[in-house]
């Protein structure tokens, strides 16, 4: 095997930094790409859960077939509002900022310093996000209770099973009490929203 000359190695240096500039402006083209896409979709999903109407049909209920439709949305989002609501109940307003943290995340958070390394700052941003928003669910049941205007009670079926396991465990002072603290706390986790500054 021959030695490396250093026109060879100076060819091979070139290479690796033309090769590493090119790497970032890629990943910026593609982040820039898929939040273009990500964007019409949350605004959307957040069209079709503002203008949700139980005469529409959707997951949980048959509606108007020969009526007209109220979502903005049309047919799919009609649907897909239902099932959002069905699952999350009055929680599901917050899923289209959800799903944008969760992309945004994705996308700039997971190596923001460029080392190669998972931050745990947005590691842990993630764990606030699924937190609030399943005990935001439990808090809803167990403080909304029914309501007429969704396809399940306030809380949706996921607040139905947290909210239950809260009573079950910790009673009903408890148990909300346990929520409340929940969301607190993923509150400060995923926004970094210090409760003592709020209130000052």
């Amino acid at each position: 095997q021959l030695p490396e000359t250093p026109k060879a190695k100076g060819a091979n240096s070139a290479a690796r930094k033309q090769a590493s500039v090119a790497n970032p402006r890629r990943q910026r083209l593609w982040r820039d790409l898929a939040l273009i896409a990500i964007a019409p979709l949350l605004l959307y999903l957040l069209a079709s859960l503002v203008s949700y109407h139980t005469d529409d049909p959707g997951w949980s209920r048959t509606g108007s077939v020969t009526g007209p439709l109220h979502n903005f949305a049309g047919l799919v989002g009609a649907y897909l509002a239902d099932l959002a609501f069905w699952f999350f109940g009055y929680v599901a307003y917050t899923i289209p900022l959800v799903l944008g943290g969760i992309a945004w995340i994705a996308l700039f958070g997971l190596d923001s310093d460029g080392d190669g390394r998972v931050d745990f700052g947005p590691a842990l941003r993630l764990i606030g996000i699924v937190g609030f928003l399943v005990s935001a669910c439990g808090l809803f049941h167990t403080i909304g209770g029914a309501a007429p205007s969704l396809p399940a009670e306030s809380g949706g079926i996921l607040g139905q099973l947290v909210g239950k396991s809260m009573r079950t465990v910790f009673g009903g002072m408890g148990g909300n009490l346990f929520l409340l603290a929940v969301v607190l706390m993923s509150v400060t986790l995923a926004t970094g929203l210090s409760w003592f500054a709020v209130m000052d």
